[in-house]
């Protein structure tokens, strides 16, 4: 947009208004629409919001990111809100964060629909059981991966105890997986 900004971002007094609330939200929907997911969004937001549609400026959006990041839940849903916040007050957050999540939101209710009507059938229990295993394995991979990096460094002296070495041991590790894989079994 190329108007003046006071300190914090916020337009100056006089300034043009910025997008409206249906603009916010037909720009957020289409990113939502496209939108796969985590933190790796984050720079989507910041193409549409800072490079390509000018409505904030680097240090605001990085400003955005610092309170996100800090706070519990999804950062680009927070981030998306956030945008919205500042181009447009509550109604542009309102908009910009129903605009992001409401394609996931309906992705989600016609599976669930989909799923509600064939649960009992053969294929899909098997295709849940499969995944199941997938899940175990990639939770298994990661964990074992946490482990091959021993060589990385520990936390400083300061976040440990006394005779601390800054590792979980291996044996631990194998006794928290026993010990979930056998949470909610039922023999």
């Amino acid at each position: 947009m190329g108007e003046q900004k006071i300190p914090g971002g916020f337009p100056a007094p006089g300034s043009p208004p910025g997008p409206g609330a249906a603009v916010i939200f037909g720009s957020f929907l289409r990113l939502g629409i496209t939108a796969f997911g985590g933190p790796a969004m984050i720079a989507h937001i910041k193409e549409m919001s800072v490079k390509r549609n000018g409505w904030l400026t680097e240090g605001t959006f990085s400003d955005g990111i610092v309170i996100c990041q800090s706070l519990p839940g999804a950062t680009a849903m927070q981030m998306a809100a956030y945008v919205g916040l500042r181009l447009g007050g509550v109604r542009g957050a309102f908009a910009s964060y129903v605009g992001f999540g409401l394609p996931a939101f309906l992705l989600m209710l016609v599976l669930a629909v989909l799923y509600s009507g064939s649960r009992e059938v053969p294929l899909v229990l098997s295709l849940f059981q499969g995944l199941q295993v997938m899940v175990v394995a990639i939770v298994g991979a990661a964990i074992a991966g946490s482990l091959m990096f021993k060589e990385s460094a520990p936390p400083p002296a300061s976040a440990r105890k006394e005779g601390d070495t800054g590792h979980v041991p291996g044996s631990i590790v194998i006794f928290m997986i026993l010990a979930f894989a056998g949470v909610g079994r039922s023999s």
